[in-house]
C-alpha cells in the first residue's frame, strides 16, 4: 500500500501483511512527521484491489508490444515494487526515531502514483497504460465500513426511542391534570349544633346557629350552606357563609342597596375580611339571612361541606361586580 507523508508530501510503499487490524504510523524520514495508516484507510485500499483485480478478470485480452529483453518479470501476487528510475536513497533516521520495520521503501514526492503491480491472470499479458487507466476510472466507490452503518442504525433507534417517549410523557402528564382533582377543605372534627331558624320584623329568614371545633387546632376555615325548601320539598335558595361571613348573590345587593346599604363597603369586606377562626376545642356562632323570602317557606337544612378555596374565591369576585 502507498501512503504520503501529510506534510511533506514523501510517498512511502508499506507491504500489505505490516499492517495490523488497528493500522500502523511511523515516522517521516525527512521532516519527521507521523504517517499513519488507519485501519478504515486500509479496509478502502484492499476493497478498491480487490475491485480492479476482478475487472481484469473479466475484460478482453489486449496485446501490447513485448517488454524489452532487460525488463525484470512481474513481482509476485500483492507485492509492491518500486516506481521506474533509479531506486531512491532512503533517508536514515535519528537514533532516537528509529525506522519502523513496516515501511518497506520511500519515494520522493515527485514519483508517478499507483505504482502498484498486480498480478496477472495465467498466461496474460502485462496491462498497458491505457488499460491501467480504464480500469482506475472503473473501481468502484469503497462502501461504508460495518462501524460507521452501525453508528447510523444506533442513531436512528435513539431518536425514534426519544420520540416516543416525549409523546408518552406529554400524554401521561396531560391526564394526569385531566384526572386531577381540586384540593378541598376538610370538616374534620367540625359540627353545627343549636340551628334555628325565625322571621324578623321586615320579613327575612333568620337562621342562627353554633360550629363547634373538636380538633386540637384552630379552624381557619368553614363552609356552611342552608337550603331552603317550600311545602313541596323544592329548594327555593341556598344560603351560603363563608368563615362566618355570608357570601351575598346580586339579588341580595339589590335588595340591600334598595335599604340603605353601602354596598361596595359590603362587597370590600367580603372581599378582604378573613372572617372568624375557631379556636381549638371552641366553637362560633353564626347568621345567615334569607332577604325577601318567598311565599312558602316551609323547613330549612344548614351543612358544613368541604369547598375548594379558588373556586369559591372566582364565585365571590363573580358576585360582588
Amino acid at each position: 500500500m502507498e501512503v504520503r507523508c501529510g506534510k511533506c508530501n514523501k510517498l512511502f510503499r508499506v507491504s500489505d501483511d505490516k499492517i495490523s487490524g488497528s493500522g500502523i504510523k511511523f515516522a517521516c524520514t525527512r521532516c519527521s512527521e507521523y504517517v499513519k495508516i488507519t485501519s478504515e484507510d486500509f479496509e478502502q485500499y484492499t476493497l478498491s484491489k480487490a475491485a480492479a483485480s476482478s475487472l481484469d478478470m473479466f475484460e478482453p485480452k489486449q496485446k501490447s508490444a513485448p517488454a524489452p529483453a532487460a525488463a525484470p518479470s512481474p513481482a509476485p501476487s500483492g507485492s509492491l515494487t518500486p516506481a521506474p528510475g533509479p531506486q531512491p536513497t532512503v533517508e536514515p533516521m535519528a537514533a532516537s526515531e528509529p525506522m519502523p520495520q513496516a515501511v518497506q521503501s520511500e519515494v520522493p514526492a515527485s514519483s508517478p502514483p499507483e505504482q502498484l503491480v498486480r498480478q496477472a491472470p495465467p498466461q496474460a499479458e502485462p496491462a498497458s497504460p491505457a488499460r491501467e487507466e480504464k480500469t482506475a476510472r472503473e473501481a468502484p466507490v469503497a462502501a461504508p465500513s460495518r462501524l460507521g452503518v452501525t453508528f447510523l442504525i444506533f442513531a436512528a433507534v435513539f431518536i425514534v426511542l426519544g420520540f416516543v417517549g416525549y409523546d408518552v410523557y406529554t400524554y401521561n402528564v396531560s391526564s394526569a391534570k385531566k384526572n386531577q382533582r381540586p384540593s378541598l377543605t376538610s370538616i374534620e372534627g367540625l359540627t353545627i349544633t343549636g340551628a334555628a331558624g325565625s322571621i324578623e320584623p321586615n320579613g327575612d329568614l333568620l337562621i342562627t346557629g353554633m360550629v363547634v371545633n373538636a380538633l386540637d387546632k384552630e379552624s381557619t376555615a368553614w363552609y356552611v350552606i342552608a337550603d331552603v325548601y317550600n311545602v313541596q320539598g323544592t329548594v327555593l335558595t341556598k344560603i351560603k357563609l363563608l368563615n362566618g361571613k355570608q357570601i351575598y348573590t346580586r339579588r341580595d345587593y339589590e335588595i340591600l342597596a334598595r335599604r340603605g346599604v353601602n354596598v361596595q363597603d359590603l362587597k370590600a369586606n367580603s372581599l378582604q375580611q378573613q372572617g372568624v377562626v375557631i379556636p381549638p376545642k371552641g366553637s362560633a356562632t353564626f347568621e345567615m339571612r334569607y332577604l325577601e323570602p318567598t311565599v312558602g317557606i316551609a323547613n330549612f337544612n344548614e351543612t358544613l361541606q368541604p369547598f375548594d378555596p379558588v373556586e369559591l374565591s372566582k364565585e365571590i369576585a363573580e358576585e360582588a361586580r
